[in-house]
């Protein structure tokens, strides 16, 4: 059985042939509706690019997370608690199960991700790229 190679299409922007796929909502909007008509290495293109249009959305997830949960610390150590009556953290985790619709546990961890994957990382951790080594995780990892 010969190894078949496919060579996935680049996007066709207005800078020619070869231009870079656009992100987030661009890149959903180049995606077709229907399937109709695509060759095979284009269904890979398509899938390739909802994967990236998925990452997209899953990074500024975690950035709004993270953000909320920020301004919530924040605000509890300036001494401005506002109505709630449990703290920063747990109001947070409740208020992304109730708004992504998941259960309390999933909302911790990804308030736990979320602040773990945009706290500040030591210099030689930040030179590394992301998901390469435990080491790298686990540094920018909260104690």
């Amino acid at each position: 059985m010969e190894a078949r190679v496919v060579q996935l299409p680049m996007f066709m922007g207005e800078a020619g042939e070869n231009a870079p796929r656009p992100s987030g909502p661009e890149l959903a909007a180049s995606l077709p509706d229907g399937f109709d008509g695509l060759s095979e290495d284009e269904l890979l293109a398509v899938a390739a690019d909802a994967r990236r249009l998925t990452s997209w959305a899953q990074a500024r997830e975690l950035a709004a997370v993270a953000e909320l949960h920020r301004r919530r610390i924040q605000a509890e150590e300036d001494g401005d608690p506002d109505y709630r009556i449990l703290d920063a953290h747990e109001s947070v985790c409740q208020e992304v199960s109730v708004a992504l619709a998941i259960t309390p546990n999933g909302a911790g961890e990804l308030v736990a991700l979320a602040d773990s994957w945009t706290a500040p990382c030591p210099a030689p951790v930040r030179r590394s790229r992301p998901g390469t080594s435990t080491e790298a995780r686990s540094a920018c990892s909260p104690a």
